[in-house]
């Protein structure tokens, strides 16, 4: 894969702790990256200085094999898409989609503008104002306004975070579906874990401002590098030094024969979840694990002595 981004050994200081620390990353051309990590590790810093909109204290930034650290925002080939959307108000569709083209000087504006209407579909919308529009159509101009200007890398920062649980998981196919149509490098910030792992084609998890893990989302999911990424992707019983995800951890009343990793406990609490139910167990050796079976099981019960068990392919060991 062709390489669109690079940074190599990046950081910045703001006094103190460093909010990024010796990062180096490479973003494939195409394709839909996400930083991923808790409040504070220094993605959204990173998204910045990407921008052009922090200047880093150390390390080289390259885009298109071009070093880029000394450039304004308004020279790099990026634009970048806010948490907030930042749409005018005041303005239709339309006008904010011209906004940016008319600030490069761009004169034959219809063109563009019909094109980028076309990509995130919301042709016929383009003399709506944002307050005439959803959460999910906002985002869209957003994304359009950006689109106009053919960047070489699209940054978004929390994209999905304005829009209500119940609309986030439809504007989340859309936006993979929208990234596939236009073929444009995605960069994006999201603290959600479920929303990294189901959009990305890579993942970056932070901590700290350092680099812990960069791949695939199924490989970071189950082959972690470390205790905090594996943590930070979802919940890990630890046994031993061994870790197993909920979802991956079996409970019988009958102990099983069949190779599998056994341990005896008892039933704690049982938890309906909808598309599952959540058990959790006190083993005999004093240790909690959580486990989710399918909810057509209901044959386990608070107080029930039963046996955990899992394979050991299911293992993360670090």
């Amino acid at each position: 894969m062709e390489t669109v981004l690079e940074l190599r050994g990046v950081s910045k200081d703001f006094g103190g702790d460093p909010a990024v620390d010796a990062v180096s990353l490479s973003i494939e051309r195409g394709e839909l990256h996400s930083l991923c990590g808790p409040s504070g590790c220094g993605k959204t810093t990173l998204l910045r200085l990407v921008a052009g909109f922090e200047a880093p204290s150390a390390g080289e930034i390259f885009l298109n094999s071009r070093l880029i650290n000394h450039e304004p925002p308004y020279r790099r080939n990026v634009t970048t898409v806010f948490q907030n959307y930042a749409l005018f108000p005041h303005m239709t569709v339309q006008a904010n989609i011209e906004f940016g083209l008319k600030q490069k000087g761009v004169r034959d504006l219809a063109e563009p503008v019909r094109r980028a209407l076309d990509l995130v579909q919301l042709t016929g919308l383009e003399h709506r104002r944002p307050d005439q529009l959803s959460g999910g159509q906002r985002q869209r101009v957003a994304i359009a306004r950006s689109l106009a200007l053919a960047p070489e890398v699209l940054l978004l920062d929390e994209p999905l975070s304005a829009l209500d649980p119940n609309l986030r998981k439809q504007v989340r196919q859309e936006l993979k579906a929208l990234q596939r149509r236009v073929g444009i490098t995605f960069l994006m910030v999201t603290h959600d874990q479920e929303e990294a792992l189901s959009l990305s084609d890579r993942i970056t998890v932070l901590d700290r401002g350092r680099l812990q893990q960069t791949g695939a989302p199924q490989q970071i999911y189950l082959r972690p590098a470390n205790r905090f990424v594996a943590d930070f992707l979802g919940t890990v019983n630890w046994i031993d030094g061994i870790g197993v995800r909920p979802e991956a951890t079996r409970i019988s009343l009958e102990r099983p024969s069949n190779g599998a990793r056994v341990r005896a406990g008892r039933i704690s609490a049982s938890t309906f979840l909808g598309d599952c139910i959540q058990l959790d167990t006190l083993l005999d050796s004093g240790e909690r694990l959580t486990a989710q079976v399918s909810r057509m099981n209901g044959a386990f019960q608070s107080g029930d002595h039963v046996h955990v068990w899992w394979h050991p392919g299911d293992e993360i060991t670090l």
